[in-house]
């Protein structure tokens, strides 16, 4: 089979390569040297083999003999021609020239008498001393190497774990033993093969990762700041997640129904600020704590929440007033006191509010505070209070003219609201219709008369268009004395007139309406200080449902409790669907897919704050980010939730925490966060969008690990291909090299040596049984590069001839350029790369030899032969690099070495 042919189906058990020869004899020339002299003594019982001194004795030859005789013998176990075998150690040995040539051919002389008669002696005894001489000067280079080694090992192990943290983005640099790889006797220098094969890596142990691409991540050490990565939750934001959990726990039997209720109490032990408890309990009254049913209309939506929101404003005045005089009476404000119901609550208020003391007796200063008393009970929402207050005065006879269509609607409003228990639940009937248009007539006149420093008027004037409903108040009409008085009747007649209004406009309209008026006057209108900073403005926009405006506007104040506050907000309104009417209430910020890139930004800034303390309570967030429709399915992750949760993948580098592992045998391990809103097919493909964006971002190490918790072998196989090829001709200490290539041999050890992985099963199922093949090519092109850059040029040459890319005989060429369109994309743009250093290395070898011939004729026919097979060997390949893509540089460059060599 030709290099980087697909394998047939019978092939993918063992995964191994055929078509390439094993090598018989390269690089490890120390090895096989080394057992030649073992086995010549333990055959012959002779002392150590060493190099021969001036003086020999019978027995001393014997040994000589009989060590040859050996050497002889495991010369042939291993297919080697003895005759030949002087020329190969010869040029393998660097330290064999001239004058070591001539101390041999000296000591020859002295050993037969001045003359070689005998010529089978003569080069036995040669051989016997090169034998020795390349032993010596190998385990001289050994020593020295290993020397070497160790003193830059030492040097660099205290500084080793950061480095390679930061090259590498993995936690440590796990030492393997030295039987982690097999390493066959013979090899050509590292041949790496699939299942069954072996693998004899040419890179020191230590820069191994144990568990490449599935390793748990130090995230202190993710490349951040100290401050950063020491971040801690704070005991609000860790209530609120802790929470948020709950909700996404469909297994939880505890979770609440009303989540407004449930973060009203995480809230409220939690230092925040009263505002955003008042707001929990606004939206709790808006939706009534259940989600909002499918088939509901939206205007019916709106108006429903607008009676929860006057519900709720009239309990807020209730217990404000009810508080303030219950602290009053407690601190000795009044004398006797005794609550006679609201009524008699609403009394006490008022005079306090104008300087009175609270007394015992009714209504004992007259009058002129009565439509204080009426306006206010109708603020808290009770018609049978405010019937009360005015019945109490007739009855105290004091003087004061109260017209009786106010009295008649009084009691008409009480009647409703005491089958109801409220003044707006039930639909007005034709009587009470009249009434409020008799009453209106009556709140006309007052109107007009209204005096600018006559509160009396003016709490008159309020309480009758509370009555009649007859038009709704403004700030500018200088009846309303407060903001919320504002709020409130405004929502109080888009209830009552509900379309039977004098300008004929419905709840929903009078709503928006309320919303334009206040986003008109602004934050300035109504921000007073940094008490309100922020909800001065908010609350009267979630008042009248523009729920966007109000979000975005307190989140963009900037403090951490209004970005905390604005997204547990969001939380609420998107769970009970109510961003689905913002077009009705024209809130342009959440309109038209605005909800959606609301929600995605706060949830998303938000979640950044603590995702390095605890990237799964971000994940809780996340997936609450709805689709452009504004609303989040059950069991559904959207699209823009999907890469909020890939950014977070990526900045926090959680994977043990958010994925889980990847076991020795290719599969996934654990489970992460993440399984609990995907499926294994859907976070398959959400670990592998996520590679792609690292990709984009440069950040290979992420990507490959990405794509390895993916199970997405492939695309892992193919990144590593084109990681190492980018790299192959780089300096072999290159920091970044090392680490690609001993993660890709620690991946090709793990998961393609060790029979049918799972590694092996994707690769079949989805057809690509191919790439491994190309992987394997590549992590052995690595290699040869390595020997290349050490000066190893035979070896590297023997590699070459083994991985059978380039022709042996002009009868090849024209196959090899065939075989050449059929390898990867990948390994085609770097053969040129390939084809140049090999012609360097037979160049090199060319001249090595010829500069050995000049210095001795002992061998200069086996040198001339050497010759002659390296020449044909650059002319084949010169022929090949002329007709395959090649860079003009790289063919000039390969042509004018092959001229060279003739």
């Amino acid at each position: 089979m030709m290099a980087g042919t697909p394998p047939s189906t019978a092939q993918t058990q063992a995964l191994t390569p055929a078509g390439v020869q094993t090598p018989q004899f390269g690089s490890k020339v120390s090895k096989t040297l080394r057992e030649l002299k073992f086995a010549s003594e333990n055959l012959a019982s002779a002392q150590p083999f060493q190099a021969k001194t001036a003086t020999a004795t019978p027995t001393r030859t014997a040994n000589v003999y009989a060590a040859t005789a050996s050497a002889h013998k495991l010369l042939a176990r291993h297919g080697l021609d003895p005759t030949r075998f002087t020329e190969d150690v010869k040029f393998t040995t660097e330290g064999s020239k001239n004058e070591q040539v001539a101390m041999n051919l000296e000591n020859i002389e002295r050993f037969h008498g001045g003359e070689a008669k005998d010529l089978d002696a003569y080069l036995m005894h040669h051989h016997e001393l090169i034998v020795a001489d390349t032993i010596a000067h190998t385990e001289r280079k050994v020593s020295l190497d290993q020397n070497m080694g160790q003193l830059f090992m030492d040097d660099w192990e205290d500084d080793k774990e950061e480095l390679y943290r930061n090259v590498t983005g993995f936690t440590s640099c796990s030492t393997l033993s030295s039987t982690s790889y097999s390493r066959t006797t013979g090899s050509a220098g590292g041949y790496h093969q699939y299942a069954g094969g072996s693998i004899a890596p040419q890179i020191a142990a230590s820069a191994i990762t144990q568990q490449p691409f599935s390793q748990p991540i130090d995230r202190s050490m993710r490349g951040v700041s100290g401050a950063a990565a020491a971040v801690t939750m704070s005991n609000p934001v860790r209530k609120h997640a802790a929470l948020v959990a709950r909700w996404n726990d469909d297994s939880s039997p505890d979770v609440l129904k009303n989540p407004c209720v449930e973060l009203e109490s995480v809230a409220a032990g939690s230092d925040c600020r009263v505002k955003y408890l008042d707001a929990l309990r606004l939206l709790g009254s808006m939706f009534g704590g259940q989600p909002q049913q499918s088939g509901v209309s939206g205007e019916k939506m709106i108006a429903e929440r607008a009676k929860g929101t006057l519900a709720f404003l009239c309990t807020q005045s209730r217990e404000h007033i009810v508080r303030r005089v219950r602290q009053a009476a407690s601190s000795g404000g009044t004398s006797a006191f005794a609550s006679g119901g609201l009524a008699q609550d609403i009394e006490s208020y008022v005079r306090m509010e104008n300087g009175m003391m609270m007394g015992t007796t009714s209504f004992s200063s007259g009058p002129s505070l009565l439509w204080h008393q009426v306006y206010y009970c109708l603020r808290c929402g009770d018609a049978i209070a405010a019937l009360e207050t005015l019945q109490s005065v007739r009855m105290d006879g004091q003087d004061g003219t109260i017209e009786p269509a106010i009295v008649h609607l009084l009691q008409l409003l009480a009647t409703s609201q005491s089958k109801t228990g409220t003044v707006w639940d039930a639909t007005p009937d034709q009587e009470i219709l009249i009434a409020r248009r008799d009453v209106g007539e009556f709140y006309h006149r007052s109107k007009a008369t209204v005096s600018a420093g006559s509160t009396s008027s003016r709490y008159k004037t309020g309480a009758l268009a509370l009555l009649s409903a007859v038009e709704q108040l403004t700030p500018s009409s200088g009846i309303l004395p407060t903001v919320d008085d504002y709020l409130f009747a405004s929502i109080w007649y888009a209830v009552q007139s509900n379309g039977k209004s004098s300008s004929g406009d419905s709840t929903v309209a009078l709503i928006a309406k309320l919303g334009k008026n206040i986003k008109t006057y602004g934050p300035a209108h109504f921000e007073k200080g940094a008490s309100t900073k922020g909800w001065g403005y908010a609350y009267p926009l979630l008042v009248s449902q523009q729920w966007g405006s109000a979000l975005s506007h307190l989140a963009s104040i900037g403090g951490s409790k209004d970005l905390l506050e604005a997204t547990h907000l969001a939380l609420v309104i998107a769970r009970y669907r109510g961003f689905v009417e913002s077009k009705l209430l024209e809130d342009k910020v959440s309109m038209d897919g605005g909800a959606c890139k609301l929600l995605t930004s706060l949830f998303g800034n938000y979640s950044k704050t603590f995702q390095d303390a605890d990237p799964a309570a971000a994940v809780g967030y996340l997936v609450q980010i709805p689709d452009e429709s504004g609303v989040s399915q059950l069991g559904i992750v959207s699209k823009q939730a999907k890469n909020q949760i890939k950014r977070l993948l990526l900045e926090t580098r959680a994977f043990d925490i958010l994925v889980g592992r990847v076991s020795p045998n290719g599969t996934r391990k654990g489970a992460g966060v993440l399984n609990k809103y995907f499926r294994e097919s859907e976070l398959s493909l959400l670990l592998a969008d996520a590679s792609n964006d690292a990709l984009v971002n440069r950040n290979v190490t992420d990507a490959a690990e990405l794509l390895s918790l993916a199970e997405k072998y492939s695309a892992l196989i193919s990144l590593l291909n084109r990681e190492l090829t980018s790299l192959l001709a780089e300096d072999p200490m290159s920091e970044t090299r090392k680490f690609w290539k001993s993660a890709a041999l620690q991946f090709h050890a793990t998961h393609l040596t060790e029979g049918r992985t799972r590694v092996i099963e994707v690769l079949e199922q989805e057809g690509n049984v191919a790439l491994g093949y190309t992987f394997q090519l590549v992590l052995n092109l690595m290699e040869f590069f390595d020997k290349h850059h050490a000066g190893q040029l035979e070896e590297a040459v023997a590699m070459m001839e083994n991985l059978n890319l380039f022709p042996k005989t002009e009868e090849e060429v024209s196959w090899k350029v065939n075989t050449f369109h059929s390898l990867d994309r990948t390994v085609q743009q770097v053969l040129p790369q390939v084809m140049l250093a090999t012609m360097e290395c037979l160049y090199g070898l060319y001249n090595k030899f010829k500069s050995n011939r000049r210095q001795t004729s002992a061998i200069g026919e086996s040198v001339t032969q050497r010759l002659a097979e390296v020449s044909i060997r650059a002319r084949l390949l010169a022929m090949f690099a002329g007709q395959i893509p090649t860079s003009n540089d790289a063919r000039v460059k390969i042509v004018n070495m092959e001229a060279r060599m003739v």
